[in-house]
């Protein structure tokens, strides 16, 4: 009798740190997740400093603000980091194209070859993150 309660008690033990484990594994990449959706805006915001910086040095002083905001955003996850150094690969990107452009009325457009592969590279990377949460959701409800 005694070695069916303690086999009852180690399985009852085991499900509930792999459980825990992988709710911790899901809040990690969920956490990171609701992160991408705050930085997403990061181009947005070195558009408005650009549309109302009144001069190139205004807007490189702003635009430092929002990288180096940008770079101490920490993620908990690998896959968050690779979104995250893509993000800012992409904003570092935006702002030197617009300093080298200043009076020169030339907007990036999107048929930038570095663009396109950029963009191809945070699509890959998001991807990676989405199957990740996924597989980690699939796992809980297994379980």
């Amino acid at each position: 009798m005694n070695k069916k309660v303690l086999i009852i008690l180690v399985t009852t033990i085991m499900v509930t740190i792999l459980t825990g484990y992988t709710n911790l594994e899901y809040d990690k990449y969920s956490n990171d997740y609701n992160k991408i959706r705050e930085i997403s805006t990061t181009e947005l915001a070195i558009s408005d400093a650009y549309h109302n910086s009144g001069s190139k040095n205004k807007f490189k002083k702003e635009a430092k603000k929002i990288l180096k905001d940008l770079e101490k955003t920490k993620m908990k996850t690998k896959e968050g980091k690779d979104v995250l150094n893509v993000y800012l690969e992409r904003a570092e990107y935006l702002v030197d194209i617009l300093v080298e452009s200043w009076n020169k009325g030339v907007i990036p457009n999107t048929e930038d070859k570095k663009i396109v592969q950029l963009e191809a590279d945070l699509e890959d990377k998001m991807n990676k993150l989405e199957e990740k949460i996924e597989e980690l959701k699939v796992e809980s409800k297994q379980e």
